[in-house]
């Protein structure tokens, strides 16, 4: 019997999700093996480590600005192009806009180098450091398009071929920078900007000869004025992540801003496992369904109730296990104190999960103005929160400021949503899973007893439990879990 159509598109995008999803994670996992090596004083210095953590907000966000939201528009177009010239053009296309912003936004950053250094960090002598970032933003806007044309194309092997190099090389020029050579906080901005470089270099004989018969500016209106509003939505995870930063480093002190930082990296590991995989395998997939389906709304519902539960059962194993986790990560102890964090931080990540399910609805419409407009209300209110909030608790008023502000943007979102798409969302789903989530961590909190490692990994494997019992999985979807298990019996 032939799949039904949500059999295909779940098992399509489980299939996008392991082979290109996870394959990006040796990026984002080369950044947290790295915190064991940069929180060694031995080679940073805790005041270096808060300046580079104040650097990357640079990093980020530079990357999102000439990013342009081109990842998501590549799929839009691509897509939809009916014959390989066209598709050929639209790849032309990209690369010219995203080449001139390479060249103009890196040599804006190089130039004012000195200046936002210092207004991030509030330290003179960061000018190199502010080229090794403009180079390595450069670098990394030059590479979306063929690795958006590998996702693009199902070729699974080049795309993993990548990310691997990146992963050895930046881990690779960390060690050697900083260990025999002792670069300090340069070695690690040079090691950043060498392995961006040295990658977009690679994809030179891929672009080559894909630029010919347009002018250079020929077809930028259409792509831009679909993909500018899309920044704002990039631009969300870097902003309400970097506010908190920001907020410390002129509301509290120094070793504030280490220690957020690094409660932020291990945080971070909900965002790396779950959602990150996620969307990059829901971004395309979304336009095929609606290409191919006339009604995928229930197939963005049951995305969102399962990218939901999944995200929250590794929050509440983060939570449970962050001491652990700080001890492998952290080679100085002093770092040991941002622990409590940890698990308020993890939390974002369930809110960030479906607010990208939540912005189907204006992706599919073409409504994406509406994205800048959510993204400052929700700005606005977090910074609000930590002006409230940091001055009384320090690093814990940014941590509940930073979850206060993914929480609120998810909320606008669905309203915003429900009004250009309406989806009909799991809301039961929704709550036993949080409802069981909460539950567990009040328990774990309430009794000593449950603080061992063998009781904690029983909560974390208790959750999973609880909502079979109490009726998370519909028939359609027992009976699929049967056949996973062998269990299924013919007629």
């Amino acid at each position: 019997m032939a799949p039904t159509v949500t059999a295909r598109f779940f098992r399509l995008l489980a299939g996008h999700t392991v082979v290109f999803g996870l394959s990006t994670l040796v990026r984002p996992l080369s950044q947290l093996i790295l915190v064991r090596l940069h929180t060694n004083t031995h080679f940073l210095s805790v005041s270096e480590y808060a300046s580079w953590t104040l650097l990357q907000v640079a990093l980020n966000i530079g990357i999102v600005l000439f990013n342009l939201g081109l990842a998501t528009a590549f799929f839009r177009f691509y897509l939809a192009a009916q014959s390989d010239d066209e598709r050929e053009r639209v790849v032309g296309r990209m690369f010219r806009i995203t080449l001139t912003a390479a060249i103009a936004g890196g040599a804006m950053l190089a130039a004012g180098s000195a200046f936002w250094t210092y207004a991030l960090t509030g330290k003179d002598g960061l000018f190199i450091e502010g080229i090794h970032i403009a180079i390595a933003v450069s670098s990394n806007t030059l590479t979306i398009v063929p690795l958006a044309l590998m996702r693009a194309e199902g070729r699974w092997k080049s795309f993993l071929a990548f990310n691997t190099a990146k992963f050895f090389l930046l881990i690779g020029l960390n060690a050697l920078f900083l260990i025999p050579l002792g670069f300090g906080l340069p070695g690690v901005t040079l090691a950043l900007a060498a392995t961006n470089a040295l990658l977009a270099l690679a994809f030179v004989p891929m672009l080559r000869g894909r630029m010919k018969g347009e002018s250079w500016t020929a077809g930028w209106k259409p792509v831009l004025l679909f993909a500018a509003p899309l920044l704002a939505n990039d631009f969300t995870f870097w902003l309400l992540n970097s506010l908190g930063q920001v907020m410390l480093r002129f509301l509290g002190s120094e070793a504030d801003v280490a220690l957020f930082g690094f409660a932020l990296r291990i945080s971070f590991i909900a965002m790396v496992m779950v959602i990150m995989p996620f969307t990059i395998a829901f971004g395309p997939l979304l336009f095929r369904a609606r290409k191919e389906n006339e009604d995928p709304r229930p197939l963005y519902a049951r995305s969102m109730g399962y990218i939901w539960t999944l995200s929250l059962a590794f929050c509440l194993a983060l939570t449970l296990f962050a001491p652990e986790a700080a001890l492998l990560l952290g080679k100085n102890p002093l770092y040991h104190a941002a622990v409590p964090q940890v698990g308020v931080l993890a939390f974002a990540a369930p809110f960030y999960g479906i607010f990208y399910v939540f912005s189907a609805g204006a992706n599919l419409r073409d409504k994406t103005w509406v994205f800048p407009i959510l993204l400052a209300a929700a700005a606005v209110v977090q910074i609000l929160l930590m002006l409230w909030w940091i001055p009384l608790h320090g690093i814990a008023g940014a941590a509940w400021g930073t979850l206060a502000g993914y929480a609120l943007l998810a909320l606008l979102t669905l309203g915003t949503n429900q009004r250009l798409y309406p989806i009909r969302f799991p809301w039961y789903r929704v709550g036993l899973a949080g409802l069981t989530v909460l539950l567990l961590l009040k328990l774990h909190q309430s009794f000593d007893f449950l603080h061992g490692i063998r009781e904690r990994i029983g909560l974390t494997a208790a959750f999973p439990v609880l909502l079979l019992l109490l009726g998370y999985l519909d028939r359609g979807e027992w009976a699929a879990l049967r056949r996973l298990l062998g269990l299924h019996r013919g007629d």
